[in-house]
């Protein structure tokens, strides 16, 4: 996964993930992914301990990467996960793009800042 990120992002990663199966081999990818500075969110629930997404926190500390959690119950994943990879791979929608609760990002191969 994290080569398919790179392939989009070049080296920098992403300015935001997103894990939500709750495995924590998906969250640690997630943390990877994310570039210096940028946000991994979790919303699955793990089944138990999940040291596994820390095992590089060296990195995570050093790269200054923010990890936070969010419980689906302030979306409804049916519709904003699918308007969230629309808008990822074609830009935001003038529908979508006044929507409250509705994340947009923008793909970016720009280091990031300094």
């Amino acid at each position: 996964m994290l080569d398919a990120v790179r392939a989009v992002t070049g080296p920098f990663g992403a300015h935001f993930t997103f894990e939500s199966t709750g495995l924590t081999d998906c969250m640690a990818q997630a943390v990877s992914a994310a570039r210096p500075g940028g946000i991994a969110v979790l919303l699955g629930m793990a089944p138990g301990p999940c040291a596994r997404a820390l095992d590089n926190i060296a990195d995570i500390i050093l790269q200054e990467k923010v990890i936070t959690g969010s419980p689906m119950g302030s979306g409804y994943s049916a519709r904003d996960f699918a308007v969230l990879v629309r808008d990822c791979l074609e830009g935001p929608s003038s529908s979508t793009s006044s929507s409250p609760g509705v994340v947009l990002w923008a793909r970016s191969t720009r280091p990031p800042p300094t």
